[in-house]
């Protein structure tokens, strides 16, 4: 799990134009929500599985959206590449947070920017 969150925070800094004036590493708190879906009744498919108590007909999908990546540390950075570390802290969405905005996503409903774990 932190690997993906690493990975996501990594993917939502690489895709912010403007970079925190710094230039250093930071240290980030990515702030995002997460929940679970899931459904039943669906009709079987004909997919052979390896033990008969298998079947595709219930589902359940867990997913993580990122909402807000902020820098921490705002102007306290190093003289290396930007890009080399970001720390994420898992934190509750509702939990206020204090620090430059380095990338926000413009749409938190969606589901573009769901991962599914």
């Amino acid at each position: 799990m932190k690997d993906l969150l690493l990975h996501t925070a990594s993917r939502s800094v690489a895709s912010v134009s403007t970079a925190p004036t710094s230039r250093g590493k930071i240290q980030s708190t990515l702030i995002y929500k997460y929940g679970f879906d899931g459904s039943s009744g669906h009709s079987q498919h004909k997919q052979v599985w390896q033990t008969e108590d298998r079947t595709d007909e219930f589902l359940i999908m867990s997913s993580l959206l990122s909402l807000r990546l902020l820098n921490d540390a705002s102007g306290k950075g190093s003289a290396t590449s930007f890009f080399s570390l970001v720390r994420v802290k898992l934190i509750q969405p509702d939990v206020l947070c204090v620090g430059e905005i380095i990338w926000e996503n413009p749409r938190p409903s969606s589901k573009r920017l769901f991962v599914e774990l």
